[in-house]
């Protein structure tokens, strides 16, 4: 039994100056109160194809109760007032972390990943932010997104799994 290649995941970064940060054409909410909390929720769900009813509670459990809004920041973008994506930021001085970011299947292909990121950026940069990272599976959609908003490939991690 050996190890065999799994997964390249790019860490993206650059500079925030150097980045797209135009306003996004999309309805996003920082994530302030219970009700947009539970729409962040139904979004990260639908997002990740979260379908059974244990992994929903269990995520709802260990999502929920995160700590205040200067540790992470959670948003939600809305498509005619439905929960249609969601993602995380956190900011470290004046780096700031794009942490993940997910958008419900039958709202793919519309933008939205693309306006969370810009919307991202934009905050970072009104905090004073002057880095921009992130790490992305290298060649998805993510990735491309990453790079289409001005981030670039700081380094690549191979990661491996044991063979069968």
């Amino acid at each position: 039994m050996g190890l065999v290649a799994h997964e390249l995941e790019a860490w993206m970064a650059n500079t925030i100056d150097a980045l797209d940060v135009d306003a996004a054409p999309h309805d996003i909410a920082r994530v302030e109160d219970a009700e947009q909390l539970e729409d962040w929720l139904r979004a990260f769900i639908g997002g990740w194809s979260i379908d059974r009813p244990e992994l929903q509670r269990i995520v709802r459990a260990a999502m929920g109760p995160w700590p205040g809004p200067n540790a992470w920041r959670r948003y939600v973008a809305y498509v005619d007032g439905e929960p249609a994506g969601e993602a995380l930021l956190t900011l470290f001085g004046e780096a700031a972390y794009l942490a993940e970011a997910s958008t419900v299947p039958r709202f793919r292909r519309r933008g939205i990943q693309r306006a969370l990121i810009a919307h991202r950026l934009a905050e970072a940069r009104a905090v004073g932010a002057t880095t921009v990272f992130s790490a992305v599976r290298y060649g998805d959609r993510s990735w491309s997104n990453m790079r289409a908003m001005g981030l670039r490939e700081a380094f690549l991690s191979l990661s491996f799994k044991r063979s069968a």
